[in-house]
């Protein structure tokens, strides 16, 4: 793979071409459903009760995610085939690769809080904005960290 050919966002195709989908997806989906379960005992689901399990599973998804590909070794678990190039390339550039799932993370938590306010979610527009920028925010910096301690350590 050529990452100098593939645009002027190289960081958006390698974290594409080297995303872990199943590992990504089940810790989500974990992290998320366990707390849903948790808020949901204490009594009626409102829109606060789906809103924090979606955004923490939302989280999960993308730093673990974001960590797993940056760790996977061809033939471990969670590495995708014919991806060592784009390994590579984000182990070298690990904030230009963290970008993205932070990115990613801003937008999907702001779009599912969003959506809930239409369900009686009572947050501000400037607050559901903080909220996913924080999050993004602090995957960007995981991430990108890990990548460098992985890096380092290669």
């Amino acid at each position: 793979m050529s990452v100098q050919g593939s645009g002027p966002w190289p960081g958006a195709t390698v974290a594409m071409r080297i995303w872990p989908w199943k590992v990504a997806t089940v810790t989500g989906l974990v992290v998320g459903g366990a707390w849903f379960a948790l808020a949901a005992s204490g009594g009626g689901v409102r829109a606060i009760t789906v809103a924090s399990p979606a955004s923490l599973g939302l989280v999960a998804f993308f730093l673990i995610g974001g960590m797993t590909a940056l760790a996977a070794r061809p033939g471990m678990a969670g590495s995708v085939p014919g991806a060592a190039d784009g390994q590579i390339w984000a182990l070298r550039h690990p904030w230009a690769f963290a970008l993205w799932p932070a990115l990613a993370t801003a937008v999907a938590v702001f779009a599912v809080r969003r959506a809930l306010v239409l369900w009686n979610l009572e947050e501000s527009l400037l607050s559901t904005t903080f909220d996913g920028l924080g999050r993004g925010a602090a995957v960007l910096v995981c991430v990108a960290l890990f990548g460098r301690a992985v890096a380092r350590k290669s």
